[in-house]
């Protein structure tokens, strides 16, 4: 249900490359709950939504959020790195540090741990975006500028 989490309704389009087209008629009540309407995947009402979203509201089924962001987040940034067009792209730039946040959010919880998920995609996010960059050279040294007393006693002779 990692869909669930998407900012906006998720195109045919960017579900192939994301390679989670499949997923689509998998997804518990498709046809019912969700629905493709304009090749685009949405559920039938934004209130199934906000429900699978809340632990308080659907217990046992709600969504995994931390798991969701950091698959799209890593999605995200596969799609900056090889440098796509198209809605992929649009999806990737406008959202991918979005997911991040999101998932780093967790950390925010007291008593939360780091899991392998969210640092494997901290660290990827962290490699593509800090690196380190290349020492610049030191410019050359200039020779001092003359004393404004030499320049004028020099001027004076």
């Amino acid at each position: 249900m990692r869909i669930a989490c998407s900012h906006e309704p998720l195109s045919s389009a960017i579900l192939d490359d994301f390679k989670l087209l499949h997923v689509r008629k998998r997804l518990p009540g498709y046809g019912l709950l969700f629905e493709t309407r304009d090749h685009l995947l949405q559920t039938l009402h934004l209130s199934l939504r906000e429900y699978l979203t809340s632990a308080e509201r659907s217990g046992a089924h709600t969504v995994a959020l931390v798991p969701a962001h950091c698959e799209l987040a890593r999605l995200c940034l596969r799609t900056l790195r090889e440098k796509r067009s198209g809605p992929t792209l649009d999806y990737a730039v406008k959202y991918g540090h979005v997911h991040l946040t999101a998932a780093a959010q967790a950390l925010l919880v007291p008593g939360s741990a780091m899991d392998d998920d969210l640092n494997e995609t901290l660290r990827m996010w962290a490699e593509a975006f800090l690196e380190p960059r290349p020492a610049k050279a030191a410019p050359a040294a200039r020779a001092p500028a003359p004393e404004p007393e030499r320049a004028a006693a020099a001027g004076e002779q």
